[in-house]
């Protein structure tokens, strides 16, 4: 991404932070009811466990004759990941602003539609699993991204569907509520820039503006709900804290497993 272009991504994709509300047309109110309707709803068993999770990612990944760390998409290895990209592909859907897409965060879009299959046949690019698991996860609970893949249609009844099938985290802070589908995605969120930004540290020239950006997300979520609730006006119903806590845990887990794996080889 080039200076100037940089610049102005940043100040367009920010900003609607501060005042975009969503759900003022009629497709988006009914998306946003399908939400708030999918959060309402008392939390109840089966969970995503703390150690169930941790465990079985573990052995899963540990399944793999080899799990690589790289710092390219997974569809184009010929380019590395733009870090600045990463960050602002994490921070807002694409349909709230009009900054230029991405070239290095938008798997194709028929990965996105067959995600559930590409997970696990992702080449053993763990990076490239977190970045399809972001996008994807994204796409499917809130129907935010039509700009970046116009030709995957969600509707409320799909968000609704989609919602069902998606087995809750377990929460501490809040038993009456939860969004099984957004702490999906919140997860795979900081999954991938977990991931992303620790093998991307490792490029001399990169390594300052990564170790920043990294810091300033690793405060993002509890940022994104004070900024929702008290600038925007526009209150997330759930806190995602637990799933955010664990994406990021495990990814930077999965990081330095994997490159004690590869230099132990």
């Amino acid at each position: 991404m080039e200076r100037t272009e940089k610049i102005r991504s940043i100040i367009e994709v920010t900003s609607t932070l501060f005042y975009k509300k969503r759900g003022l047309d009629n497709e988006g109110a009914e998306i946003r009811n399908a939400y708030i309707k999918n959060v309402s709803f008392e939390t109840k068993p089966p969970y995503n466990l703390d150690e169930d999770l941790i465990h079985g990612s573990y052995c899963l990944i540990a399944k793999e004759p080899k799990i690589t760390l790289s710092p390219s998409p997974y569809w184009n290895p010929k380019i590395l990941y733009d870090p600045w990209e990463i960050f602002l592909t994490s921070i807002q859907f694409f349909d709230d602003h009009k900054a230029p897409l991405p070239l290095t965060t938008l798997p194709p879009e028929k990965d996105i539609s067959e995600y559930g299959n590409k997970v696990l046949n992702s080449k053993n690019n763990i990076v490239g699993v977190g970045n399809l698991g972001m996008i994807a996860s994204r796409i499917f609970a809130r129907g935010g991204d039509k700009r970046a893949y116009p030709n995957i249609t969600i509707t409320s009844k799909i968000i609704n569907e989609w919602n069902k099938h998606i087995c809750p985290f377990e929460t501490y802070e809040n038993t009456t509520s939860n969004d099984p589908s957004g702490d999906t995605y919140y997860f795979w969120t900081h999954f991938f820039i977990s991931l992303a930004f620790y093998i991307l540290k490792k490029i001399p020239q990169k390594a300052r503006e990564i170790s920043i950006l990294d810091n300033i997300f690793e405060i993002g979520t509890p940022t994104m709900v004070f900024v929702r609730k008290y600038i925007a006006n526009q209150s997330t119903l759930t806190s995602h804290r637990t799933a955010s806590i664990l994406g990021r845990a495990l990814g930077t887990a999965t990081s330095m497993w994997a490159e004690y794996e590869t230099y132990s080889l």
